[in-house]
């Protein structure tokens, strides 16, 4: 295992729909000095919502304090990982949410969704439009394909569903760790507002990080705030256009 540099987290990763962690590969070799731990859901039709957060919890633990990245599906895992694992010390979610992220989970029946409408969600004008851009090159519309056509279409309909189930009520409330929510403008899947600054500009998520920061007063937490900070701070200048610009510029600020 890598051993820890000084005033730094390792982090730990959640993936996507897919839960293979494949989609983190690139994000991982742009990283080689960073401590980076991946995890991986199990193609388990039945699990809960809180089966997936007893996962990660296996893992945030044996780590020890660490910063964790949500991306898109894991963005609920990782607010209930939160609340009940210690060793979370903060959270950046990426193009993520923590309510139903599109109304059309609870207009279409999930029960139609099979191998036909698997390939269909996952041709490559579709891929492009909703879950890439069009500047994007065709290795990385490949992994995409792969990685979601590769799920069982009983665990993709059992996502889905706890996507659509979602409480939509007030997630963040008491949330009292440091978190940065990074989202894309053009952000087709994820069309429902989930946190409280998105559109409330880059000054209200500044005080909204400052305030946070500013009330965590370990050395374990200020190594987190640096980090924190100057990922946010970094971001908060730009404006997101495509779903994986969102990684590529996250990795600039982490650099």
């Amino acid at each position: 295992m890598p051993r820890k540099r000084a005033n730094r987290l390792p982090w730990l990763l959640l993936p996507g729909l897919d839960g293979s962690a494949e989609l983190f590969d690139e994000f991982v070799q742009c990283r080689p000095r960073a401590e980076v731990h991946l995890v991986r859901y199990p193609l388990d039709s039945t699990w809960q919502l809180d089966d997936y957060v007893a996962h990660a919890e296996t893992a945030a633990r044996a780590i020890g304090p660490c910063m964790v990245l949500a991306e898109s599906f894991s963005g609920p895992i990782a607010l209930r990982l939160a609340r009940r694992c210690e060793s979370v010390a903060a959270i950046v979610w990426v193009a993520s949410f923590l309510r139903c992220p599109n109304p059309l989970l609870r207009s279409v029946p999930l029960d139609v969704v099979g191998a036909r409408v698997q390939r269909w969600i996952t041709s490559t004008p579709l891929v492009r439009l909703m879950c890439l851009d069009f500047d994007v090159t065709p290795t990385c519309v490949r992994t995409v394909q792969q990685v979601v056509r590769a799920l069982p279409i009983e665990v993709l309909r059992s996502r889905l569903r706890l996507l659509r189930d979602l409480d939509p009520n007030g997630a963040l409330d008491g949330l009292d760790k440091p978190w940065f929510a990074l989202t894309a403008s053009r952000d087709r899947l994820v069309v429902t507002s989930s946190f409280p600054s998105e559109s409330a500009g880059a000054s209200n998520r500044q005080r909204r990080w400052a305030a946070l920061s500013a009330a965590s007063s370990s050395g374990g937490m200020l190594a987190t705030n640096r980090d924190l900070a100057g990922v946010s701070m970094h971001l908060m200048e730009l404006q997101f256009q495509g779903r994986r610009h969102t990684f590529m510029t996250l990795l600039e600020a982490m650099s």
